[in-house]
């Protein structure tokens, strides 16, 4: 494991690589282990760890990554709402206020605005080689 590793650079955090070797280490020897008391089990699952995986944490980033750079192509109204509303959690009525539009109006732009990342993301899934042909809002792309 450890010792086998030539680099141990790639580790960001040493604490919970070392708790998930122990855990995984321990799981294997009760596996094989003929006869199991219970309250072993009961303690090994009452100790977990909540913190997300590391490939859990680099696939948020990347997806929050996607999702900013689908916002950043949205129209400026369209755009600006959805940063105020879902981004930094600005209530929607304050939205209005510091916009001059209606509630209504910013409702409206965070729906689009979702709608456009929830296709952008759909469209990347079911063609994962191929560039999507509309725009963020759905409206299709002039190819030149």
């Amino acid at each position: 494991m450890l010792a086998g590793l030539d680099s141990v650079d790639h580790i960001l955090r040493p604490d919970a690589y070392f708790f998930s070797t122990v855990r995984n280490l321990l799981r294997r020897r009760l596996r094989r282990a003929a006869v199991v008391p219970i309250t072993t089990i009961a303690e090994l699952d009452a100790f977990r760890d909540d913190r997300p995986s590391p490939e859990r944490e680099v696939g948020g980033r990347r997806d929050y990554d996607r999702v900013r750079a689908i916002i950043a192509t949205l129209p400026e109204p369209c755009r600006r709402v959805l940063e105020l509303r879902r981004i930094e959690g600005v209530p929607q009525r304050q939205i209005a206020q510091a916009l001059g539009i209606s509630e209504g109006m910013v409702e409206w732009h965070v729906h689009r605005g979702i709608q456009a990342v929830l296709r952008h993301f759909g469209n990347s899934q079911n063609n994962l080689d191929s560039e999507p042909q509309m725009d963020a809002l759905g409206t299709r792309r002039i190819q030149r």
